[in-house]
């Protein structure tokens, strides 16, 4: 048996469908797992780890979803990748539950079995390089604890680093021996001099000491220190020049040894042979290191406590285009980080200063860097974590990400796609509702209760039009947006408030369980905005009020003028007393597709409306906002930039005034 193979778990109820798996799938890399139901899988995950699993959605008792359910649910297997095989797929809703149980990936039955063992390959490379990260990640925070234990133990010698006007950086445990100050008492308050003798010569001894070093890269010799409390004693000390990569001068290392009891050549041979073994088992570490780190074909960054990075792998340089470990200004790995919209971190948001500041743990973060050679962002995975002494201290942190630039132009193929199929479909519902409307017209020129049914069913028919159109023009806009295509927009003096009025008047009569009311001053609320898509918004918002209040209740828009740092605003808040957004769904709420935990496969949606909402309302240099709480209801607030009197001059407002329209 192969103890490097890779297991890859199948499932599936029908035995032909894993012997096909097995022989497009099999490999001597590789050791296939095969479980005829649900409830075996789930009993194979308990014992084992996996690459990827193939789940067939359709079996008997626990099926692919319940599975993935379940296997979600436990901390050990949650982040396993799962592909889904089925032989057909049932509509949106079916994709939309598979990827809210974190299926990577549907495959449809027959597969391809050329593509079917790429896409697991990909998982079998994934899950390979990221055992052998963990392992690497877990050597190096060993020798950083042994290295760390190394220094403190060594209780024989004050070793201490000194910045380039010898105050103290560090305190070891001996130097806390020897001279019987603390580290608290020392780092950052006293420097060199408080070690010598109180008299008039001491300064300047110092100085010459300091510059000796600086010029010569060493001063060492046999001296006269004094202990707290005034009692002197004979030591043999060593003051080293540190560099940085550049051969500058960044400070000194001293490393002191009492020698009151031993004869002084004697104290100075071990002293040096102690010195120079130190440092070279220091640099062959570090060559170690880097050694293994540059063969990893992920980036890799290292960042101390202070923000600088300290070391980075060939493959982090290659990414970014430069050497990521040069001295440099930089902080925190900041070179110039951008998000997916590149728009730029700010220095609290960049995931090494989380890691190393806060102590966060960085999971699966998409951001753009620059590579300072082509001049082009490259989209990264970043994970990372930070890195503890043994006390558990931060005293840095750790970064591994990889170039995610094909998965990326995967995504922008699929939405170029999706908005040709969306433009195309545009053209027969055109042609379906001007044929509506003309059959309409001559139903109604009909006798009797056969023509006014006919009429109706084509107003039902032009009204289904309308509603698919709109969501083909929703789907352009959101697959626009993601290509990186900002909407034109057809900016003319709107009234929010009269767009707020003819949203009521045509969707209260779809309901008679909801009250909706409008509360705005009668004067009209003008801006220089794309009437069609703000209608577009707020019939999304009060459609989405009416639709997730089931049980009824009152749904409220307010719209008011504002001012936001001297410049006018308006807002629209749309409140509903439905069932409300769960807490942790909040944050994704506006993502492409996504749906509500508490709602997802009982009410039905397609995921786009708010996406679609809140990129209109950013076109416009607004905000859509929302605050909710289940079982209670919801608040959504959009924020827009009037560019034009928030009120019509002829029209001077009077406080208080309220106009309410729909059922009371």
């Amino acid at each position: 048996m192969n103890t490097d193979a890779v297991s890859i778990l199948l499932v599936d109820d029908e035995p032909k469908n894993l012997l096909a798996l097995s022989a497009v799938l099999d490999g001597p890399d590789r050791r296939l797992v095969s479980a005829p139901s649900g409830e075996e899988a789930l009993r194979h995950l308990l014992h084992e780890d996996f690459a990827v699993i193939l789940l067939d959605v359709h079996m008997p008792g626990i099926d692919g979803f319940d599975t993935a359910e379940l296997i979600r649910g436990r901390e050990k297997t949650k982040d396993t990748p799962i592909i889904f095989l089925t032989a057909e797929i049932r509509g949106q809703g079916f994709v939309s539950r598979g990827y809210s149980l974190g299926a990577v990936d549907y495959i449809v039955k027959p597969f391809d079995p050329e593509a079917l063992r790429a896409k697991v390959g990909v998982f079998v490379d994934l899950f390979r390089k990221t055992g052998e990260v963990k392992r690497q990640a877990a050597e190096l925070s060993d020798m950083t604890t042994f290295l760390n234990g190394v220094l403190e133990s060594a209780t024989e010698y004050a070793i201490t680093a000194l910045d380039p006007e010898g105050r103290f950086l560090t305190w070891n445990e001996g130097a806390r021996r020897i001279y019987g100050y603390s580290a608290e008492e020392m780092v950052g308050r006293r420097d060199l001099a408080a070690l010598h003798p109180g008299n008039g010569e001491t300064a300047k001894k110092v100085g010459e000491l300091l510059r000796t070093a600086a010029r010569q890269g060493k001063a060492e010799g046999v001296m006269e220190h004094v202990r707290k409390g005034g009692r002197r004693l004979p030591v043999s000390a060593t003051i080293s020049r540190r560099e940085d990569a550049d051969g500058l001068s960044i400070g000194f290392v001293m490393v002191a040894r009492d020698i009151t009891a031993q004869q002084r050549a004697q104290a100075q041979r071990l002293q040096l042979i102690e010195e120079q073994a130190a440092r070279s088992e220091a640099e062959a570490a570090r060559d170690r290191l880097q050694q293994v780190i540059d063969v990893l074909p992920e980036g890799i960054i290292l960042v101390d406590a202070h923000g600088q990075v300290f070391l980075s792998n060939a493959a982090a340089d290659e990414i970014a285009g430069r050497d990521l470990a040069a001295p440099s200004d930089v902080l925190f790995g900041d070179f110039g980080l951008l998000h997916l919209d590149e728009t730029p971190y700010q220095p609290s948001e960049l995931p090494l200063a989380r890691i190393v500041q806060q102590g966060e743990v960085v999971r699966g973060e998409q951001l753009l860097l620059p590579n300072a050679t082509t001049g082009l962002p490259v989209p990264v995975l970043v994970n990372g974590a930070p890195l503890r002494d043994q006390h558990g201290g931060l005293h840095g942190g750790v970064a591994v990400f990889q170039d995610i630039s094909p998965i990326k132009e995967l995504e922008r193929q699929k939405d170029a796609f999706l908005a040709a199929a969306s433009h195309d479909l545009k053209n027969p519902l055109t042609a379906i509702k001007a044929r509506a409307q003309i059959l309409q017209r001559q139903a109604l020129r009909m006798k009797g209760a056969e023509g006014r049914r006919v009429a109706d069913g084509l107003r039902a028919i032009d009204q289904t039009a309308t509603r698919l159109t709109a969501m083909i023009n929703e789907l352009l806009d959101v697959a626009r947006l993601q290509m990186g295509r900002p909407l034109l927009l057809d900016r003319q003096p709107t009234d929010l408030a009269e767009i707020s009025r003819q949203v009521i008047a045509e969707l209260q009569p779809s309901t008679d369980r909801h009250d909706i009311e409008i509360k705005a001053p009668t004067e009209r609320i003008l801006g220089l905005w794309d009437r069609a898509r703000l209608e577009r918004v707020v019939s999304n918002l009060v459609s989405n009020a009416i639709k997730f209040s089931p049980e009824g209740g009152r749904i409220t828009l307010i719209v008011r003028g504002d001012d936001h740092a001297g410049e006018p605003w308006v807002s629209l808040e749309v409140h509903d007393e439905g069932v409300g957004i769960p807490a942790e769904d909040v944050p994704r709420i506006f993502e492409r597709f996504y749906r509500g935990s508490n709602v997802a496969g009982a009410i039905e949606g397609t995921g786009l409306g708010l996406t679609g909402s809140r990129h209109i309302v950013e076109q416009h240099g607004g905000q859509l906002l929302v605050e909710s709480q289940q079982g209670q209801g919801s608040v959504f607030t959009v924020l827009l930039p009037s560019r034009a009197p928030l009120v019509a001059e002829q029209d001077a407002p009077r406080d208080g005034q309220v106009v309410a329209a729909g059922a009371s």
